[in-house]
């Protein structure tokens, strides 16, 4: 991996709007999460940060991801029927309440996405361990060059 006159390795793309702890779409909740536990970090191929881990950790990943994308799509069935039903009846519902049930709609659509999302790229870097190497070694040197990797004292 070459390095830059900055110091910084030559292959990595870092994009401040994917540092750990922002959103990489300005507002979604969930992926600042991913982003924040996955150390955020280069744009090389979605979720870098799973790349490092072992295949049964990226299956249990997978399978759990995949669990939550379908409740929220279960969850947004269930609210839009809600929703519906409650715009049918004589009495409506307050508009503020509407609202907030509408955008709980949009992020529970955005969630389930997301959760699919990371359900695929896990399964992935579980499924091709080459490219998964590479990007972790990438990854890795991200994580070094912005602090995000635990250094000894005698690694000066």
């Amino acid at each position: 991996m070459a390095i830059t006159a900055g110091g910084m390795p030559e292959d990595i793309r870092w994009l401040p709007e994917t540092e750990a702890g922002e959103a990489t779409d300005g507002s979604d909740t969930l992926d600042l999460l991913l982003a924040a536990l996955l150390g955020g970090g280069p744009k090389l191929l979605g979720d870098a940060g799973l790349a490092r881990l072992s295949e049964a950790r990226l299956q249990a990943i997978e399978c759990g991801a995949l669990a939550r994308a379908d409740d929220c799509l279960h969850e947004l069935q269930c609210l839009a029927r809600l929703l519906a039903d409650a715009t049918r009846a004589p009495a409506r519902p307050p508009a503020q309440d509407l609202a907030l049930a509408t955008r709980h709609l949009g992020r529970l659509a955005q969630d389930g996405a997301r959760w699919k999302q990371l359900a695929e790229h896990a399964a992935m870097y579980r499924t091709q361990r080459d490219l998964a190497g590479e990007v972790a070694r990438r990854w890795l040197g991200w994580a070094q060059y912005f602090g995000e990797w635990p250094q000894s004292a005698g690694d000066g």
